[in-house]
Order: structure tokens, then sequence, then C-alpha cells
């Protein structure tokens, strides 16, 4: 675990790979400050997607949340992931437009 990121010491972060067949193939990061559980960066390899990886990769950092108190969780999804978290019962409260300046 890293603490103190930049200047908000209550910040801490874990990051987690998923392993199949002992190779990696995924990974996600587990955000944790003011009481909030953030996942972000939540990604899979395409060759080895619709496996169960992301999933787990999703719910291993919520539940080592849990453990250690933590009782919201957010997360922003992906069009393609967006399946997967509802699954895992996330709910949609709003939805954020995303904008990309090509020169």
């Amino acid at each position: 675990m890293e603490t103190s990121i930049g200047f908000d010491k209550s910040l801490q972060r874990r990051n987690y790979v998923g392993y199949l067949e002992g190779k990696p193939v995924a990974n996600s990061h587990l955000l944790l400050t003011c009481g909030v559980a953030g996942i972000f960066g939540v990604a899979t390899l395409p060759e080895v997607r619709r496996k169960g990886v992301g999933t787990a990769l999703s719910l291993a950092p919520l539940r080592d949340a849990r453990d250690m108190g933590y009782r919201v969780g957010v997360l922003q999804s992906s069009r393609m992931g967006l399946g997967v978290y509802q699954k895992i019962g996330f709910k949609e409260y709003c939805t954020i437009e995303g904008y990309r300046w090509q020169p």
C-alpha cells in the first residue's frame, strides 16, 4: 500500500494484478480517502476477457476496502465495463461526458 500521495495525507492507494495461468493479464487500482473507496483503471487483456478476471479485479479491492471499514464504493465505467459493474451491484447515479481535443 502507498500512503501520503501528494498533499492529501489521508489518501491511500493499492494496486492489484490479476493472473491467469501464471501470467499477469489484468490490473486495477483502489484509492481510499474520506471514507470512500474508489476503483480505477480496471483493465484486462483482450484475449482473456469474459473469463471473470475483470470482475475479480473489481471485487478484490472492494472486499479489502470493506474489511478496512469502508462502506461506500465508487467508480467511473467505460461502456465496455458497465455490465460487469452492474452485475456486482453498482448502480448508475450520474453520467459524465468526456471530451478530447486533437490539434
